[in-house]
C-alpha cells in the first residue's frame, strides 16, 4: 500500500482497526466540547457517546442485530448523529432517507432498504400515508412531540441502560446505506463501511489542515447525503473540532451564521455559491473568520463563479471530485500548494484515476473520456449497490468504478472534470436520474413516451430539468396535469421546470435509443416554464431553500 502525508503510521493503524464507534469512544474524552450545533441544540462529544450508547441498548432490546437496517426520515438534527452512532455501536446499518421523498419515491426507498425500524420526525409521519401500505411498514419510532397514541417517541424508546460496546465489529463491515441518483435506473442504495468514514475523516483533517481549534460551518448540507455526513460530522469529529449545521440553507443569513459561530472552514457547493453571490453586496462580506472552503466541487460550475466567490468573500476554495460510491466528497482534491487552475486535484494516494473510452481502453493525458477510479486502501469505497448485483458488477467492470462522468488527466495526474453522461442531471445540489422522472411521468394515463434532459443553468451553477412528453392522440393532458402528478410522486428537486409536448422523440438511426443530445441542444425553446406559471412555489416543500 502506498502512503502519503495523509497516512502516518498512526492513521494507517486507525484505518485498519477503528470502527466509527471506536472514533466516537476516543473523542468522548473531549467531554463537554461541542461536537455539533444545529440551531439552539448542541450535542457535546461526551453526550454524543453516552446518548448513542443508551440508544444502542434500546435497539438491541428491540431485536436489532448486526446487519439489520435502521432507517431515519428527518430533518438535520443532533438526534440524527445519535442514531448514526447507535447503529455503529450495534453493527446495525443506518439508512438516512432524503426528507424530500414523497409518494412513490418514499415507498421505493423503504421497500428497497427494508428497514427493521424507522425513526421518523413527527411532522413527516403523514408522508408514510400512500407511500407503503400499513402492513408493509417497519416498526416506527417518532422523533418529536405529538406522536399518535401507540407509537413510542425517540425519547421514550431510548430511555434505558446502555448495552453494546461495538466489540467484534470489523472496520470493513457495513455501516450505512446512502441513496444516490445514478446515470441509469432508479436510485441506488450505496452500502458503505466504517472504514469509509474513518478514511473521510483522515482526508478532511489533511485537506483542511484542520486542528481542534478549527470550527466547521456547513450551511447547505444535509445529513442524508455523504457530503453532510463527512464534512459536517465525520471530518470534524476525527479532527476533534466543533461543527455547526442548519436545518435548511438560508442565503440571506449564511454569513451571519458563519460569523456567529466563528467558523474557520466552510463547505460551499455550486448552487449554494450561486445563491450567495446573488445576495446584495455588504461591507460585512469579508467580516468573518473563514480561512478555507473545502469540498466545493467548483469544477461543476463556471470558473468565473469560483473566482467571483473567492474575490468577494475572501475565502480560498479547494476543489474536489468524487462520488458517494468512491469514498465520498474528498477522495480526489486540491491541496494547499498543490493546485492547478481548473482541475479537481489528484488522488493523493487514496485512489487510482483513469480515463477510458467506450471500450474501456485507457486514454492518454489530455484526451476526454469517462472518469474511472479504484481504491488503493481496502474498504474506503462502497461495498456494493444494495440489492443490485448486476448494477454493482456493471459499475465495477474491469475492476474500475465507472463514474458516468467525463473528464481528462494532464501529464501530472491532475483531473479535469468536463461533464456528465446523458442520463445524469445535477439539480440544486442533488443527483437526479432522468430515468426516475421518466418512469414517473410514464405512469400518467395518456402518456405514450417521455424523455428528460438537463439544461445548463449558468445562474445557479447546475441544471434545470426539461421533460419532453408524447401523449396519446385521444388524451388531453395539460402541463399542470403532468407537474401536479410529479409533485405528488417525486422529491421536489426532481420535478421538471420545463415541459414540452411533442409528437415524437428523436431517435438514432436504428430507431432504438433516444437522441438526448438533440433534445438538450433544443434548449428551453417554446417549452412551458413552471417558474413563469407560478407553480415553482411548489419547489420547496423541503431540501435546499433560498431566501
Amino acid at each position: 500500500m502506498s502512503t502519503t502525508d495523509d497516512l502516518t503510521p498512526l492513521r494507517t493503524e486507525q484505518l485498519n482497526s477503528w470502527t466509527f464507534w471506536d472514533l466516537a469512544r476516543a473523542r468522548a474524552e473531549l467531554g463537554d466540547k461541542p461536537l455539533l450545533t444545529i440551531g439552539s441544540d448542541t450535542l457535546s462529544y461526551g453526550a454524543a457517546f453516552e446518548s448513542a450508547a443508551k440508544l444502542a441498548g434500546s435497539l438491541t432490546r428491540a431485536g436489532i442485530s448486526r446487519g439489520d437496517r435502521v432507517a431515519s426520515l428527518g430533518y438535520n438534527s443532533t438526534d440524527a448523529v445519535t442514531i448514526w452512532l447507535a447503529c455503529a455501536a450495534t453493527g446495525a446499518v443506518w439508512v438516512p432517507l432524503n426528507v424530500s421523498l414523497v409518494g412513490g419515491d418514499l415507498g421505493y426507498a423503504l421497500r428497497d432498504s427494508d428497514p427493521k425500524l424507522l425513526i421518523v420526525d413527527v411532522e413527516l409521519l403523514e408522508r408514510l400515508d400512500g407511500a407503503v401500505p400499513d402492513d408493509e411498514r417497519p416498526d416506527l419510532v417518532v422523533r418529536g412531540e405529538g406522536a399518535p397514541a401507540g407509537l413510542p417517541t425517540l425519547a421514550e424508546f431510548a430511555d434505558g441502560p446502555p448495552a453494546p460496546d461495538g466489540a467484534g465489529i470489523h472496520p470493513g463491515a457495513p455501516m450505512a446505506v446512502i441513496y444516490t441518483g445514478g446515470s441509469t435506473g432508479m436510485p441506488k442504495g450505496v452500502l458503505v463501511s466504517h472504514t469509509y468514514y474513518i478514511g473521510s475523516g483522515i482526508r478532511y483533517e489533511a485537506i483542511g489542515m484542520a486542528t481542534p481549534a478549527d470550527i466547521h460551518y456547513s450551511g447547505g448540507h444535509q445529513l442524508f447525503h455523504s457530503g453532510g455526513q463527512q464534512l459536517a460530522v465525520a471530518g470534524p469529529m476525527y479532527a476533534g473540532m466543533s461543527s455547526h449545521m442548519e436545518r435548511w440553507f438560508s442565503a440571506s443569513r449564511y454569513w451571519e451564521h458563519a460569523r456567529d459561530c466563528e467558523a474557520t472552514i466552510i463547505d460551499p457547493i455550486g448552487p449554494l455559491m450561486a445563491a450567495l453571490l446573488r445576495q446584495p453586496e455588504s461591507t460585512l462580506d469579508q467580516s468573518h473568520c473563514v480561512r478555507l472552503g473545502i469540498g466545493t466541487a467548483t469544477g461543476q460550475i463556471p470558473p468565473q463563479m469560483r473566482a467571483a466567490f473567492q474575490e468577494r468573500f475572501g475565502v480560498p476554495l479547494l476543489e474536489v471530485y468524487s462520488q458517494t460510491e468512491t469514498g465520498g466528497v474528498l477522495i480526489c482534491s486540491e491541496r494547499d500548494g498543490v493546485r492547478r487552475l481548473g482541475s479537481s486535484g489528484r488522488g493523493e494516494g487514496w485512489t487510482e484515476l483513469g480515463i477510458v473510452d467506450e471500450n474501456d481502453i485507457f486514454l492518454p493525458p489530455g484526451q476526454t473520456g469517462e472518469i474511472v477510479l479504484r481504491p488503493t486502501i481496502p474498504n474506503t469505497f462502497m461495498i456494493e449497490y444494495l440489492n443490485k448485483p448486476e448494477q454493482t458488477a456493471r459499475g465495477w467492470r474491469n475492476l474500475w468504478h465507472h463514474t458516468g462522468d467525463l473528464g481528462y488527466l494532464d501529464e501530472d495526474g491532475f483531473l479535469f472534470f468536463v461533464g456528465r453522461q446523458a442520463h445524469w442531471i445535477r439539480r440544486r445540489g442533488e443527483n437526479v436520474s432522468s430515468y426516475e422522472v421518466e418512469y414517473c411521468i410514464l405512469g400518467i394515463d395518456g402518456v405514450v413516451e417521455c424523455a428528460v434532459v438537463g439544461l445548463r443553468d449558468e445562474e445557479m451553477g447546475d441544471e434545470e430539468i426539461k421533460a419532453y412528453v408524447v401523449q396519446d392522440r385521444d388524451a388531453s393532458l395539460t402541463e399542470p396535469d403532468i407537474i401536479d402528478y410529479c409533485t405528488s410522486n417525486l422529491a421536489y428537486f426532481k420535478v421538471p421546470r420545463y415541459l414540452e409536448f411533442v409528437s415524437e422523440l428523436p431517435r438514432s438511426g436504428a430507431k432504438t435509443e433516444i437522441e438526448r443530445h438533440v433534445l438538450r441542444d433544443r434548449g428551453v425553446g417554446n417549452a412551458w416554464d413552471r417558474a413563469k406559471s407560478g407553480q415553482l412555489t411548489k419547489d420547496s416543500p423541503g431540501g435546499t431553500r433560498h431566501s
